[in-house]
This record gives structure tokens, sequence and C-alpha cells, in this order.
């Protein structure tokens, strides 16, 4: 047996026949690939004198054609054909499409060694949230009384830009302030006395996140009030700059 012959064996066709009649949407390919394997050789061989010893073997695409025809006209053939489900016609038919087709007529690829496949890179976490986490912490004690203390005497206005959120957004925002602490807590060392008038300081929450970005930790009131640029309201009670 030459290359060319052991490419064309049932081994290499049977996948492609397969795949072929999967691609033209035939019904019942198990059934038909059953007929056309082990009835089609031994009908071809007593009805039309083909002598072939499986279906593989076939590359006579007019001889089938040509059988397929006679199934037509001959009445035990049409009996035939009528006993398996119509399943001899089509064999005959889709087989000879399949010799005209890429599915058979490309080339068979040699063997490749097989590649190593690199572990899977990792993946980055789902975008996902809201999982339940218990966490223990510590965190300084605020007294709410030196909060009210300080708005009770500089109002809801931010002590840099001027901003009144009742002004701005109406009832949504009455009420509204955040409240900044000159002296970070963190930097004492436990309980200690807070004046409300000037350690604790009114803020829009743009500006309070401001504060805390200078270049050497927490600004002081006096360099945020010199980097803001934006737009400025009148103070009403404001708070002096330290020296």
């Amino acid at each position: 047996m030459t290359n060319s012959e052991k490419k064309y064996t049932a081994e290499n066709l049977r996948p492609r026949f397969r795949e072929f009649l999967e691609k033209t949407h035939t019904a019942d390919i198990d059934g038909l690939m059953e007929y056309a394997e082990k009835q089609l050789p031994q009908v071809l061989r007593i009805y039309f004198g083909v002598q072939c010893g499986e279906v593989y073997s076939l590359r006579d695409r007019r001889a089938l054609e040509d059988a397929r025809s006679r199934v037509q006209t001959d009445p035990a053939l049409r009996e035939i054909n009528t006993a398996s489900g119509s399943h001899l016609s089509q064999a005959l038919k889709m087989y000879a499409a399949f010799l005209q087709t890429k599915y058979f007529q490309e080339k068979f690829p040699a063997k490749k060694k097989a590649k190593t496949i690199p572990p899977p890179e990792p993946q980055p976490r789902e975008l996902t949230e809201g999982t339940k986490k218990h966490i223990e912490t510590e965190r300084a004690w605020r007294n709410p009384e030196l909060r009210k203390a300080c708005l009770a005497h500089y109002g809801y206005q931010c002590q840099c830009c001027g901003m009144d959120f009742e002004a701005l957004y109406g009832e949504a925002g009455t009420r509204f302030i955040e409240v900044h602490h000159l002296k970070p807590i963190s930097t004492y060392d436990g309980e200690h006395e807070v004046n409300p008038l000037t350690d604790l300081v009114p803020l829009c929450s743009n500006c309070h996140s401001m504060i805390h970005r200078g270049e050497n930790g927490t600004m002081t009131l006096k360099e945020l009030r010199a980097c803001y640029q934006g737009p400025t309201w009148e103070i009403k009670v404001k708070m002096e700059d330290e020296p």
C-alpha cells in the first residue's frame, strides 16, 4: 500500500465524512453512516457488481450517481430503499457529493508533535462585590457634641470655598456639611481636649478630600485656601487663618 493509499483509509475518512454530513445538516447522521458503512458495500456488490470491501474505498462518483438513478427505476432496489428508510439513496447521494468536497480532496496533514501548552495566565478576580466579611478594627471615638458646637458657630458653609449645600441643592442639602479636624485625631495619644471653634472646621466634600492631599500630609486651612482656584462664595462667619 502506497503512502497515498494509507491516507485514504476508513480511520482517516470516517471523521471527514461525518463532518461533511454535519455541515450539510443531514438528518439521522448516525443511521446514515451505519448504513453506508455496513449495508451499502453489500448492495453495490450484489446489484451493481461494484467490488468494494468498504464504502471508504469508493472513488468513482459517477458510478455512485448512476446507482442512485437505478434505485428510482428498479422495483427491487426501490423496495430495499423503502425498507432502509431511504438510507440507500441518501448514502449514494451523500457519499458521491462527499467525493467532490474539500473534506475528501484536501491533503491529510502530517501528524504534528504535541506542543507543550503553557499554563494559563492568572486571571484577574471577577468584577464582583458584596461578599460578607467580618472585620474587627479599633478607631478613635468622635464626640458628636463637638461637631454640633462647631456648626452652631460657623454654620453649614465650607470654610474654604464658601459653598452652602442648601443654597445649591435645596432641601436635599439642608444641614449637610462635613467637619474636619485641623489636627488629625491620629496624631494624639489617646483622649484629649478639643476646641470646636479652633480645632474643627466645616468643609464641603471636595475641599475636605483635598485638604488630606498635601505633599507632607494634611494641609492647613491656609494652604488649602491658597491652592483653591474654583468658584467662591462669601463666608458669613469665617475662621481666621493661623499666622
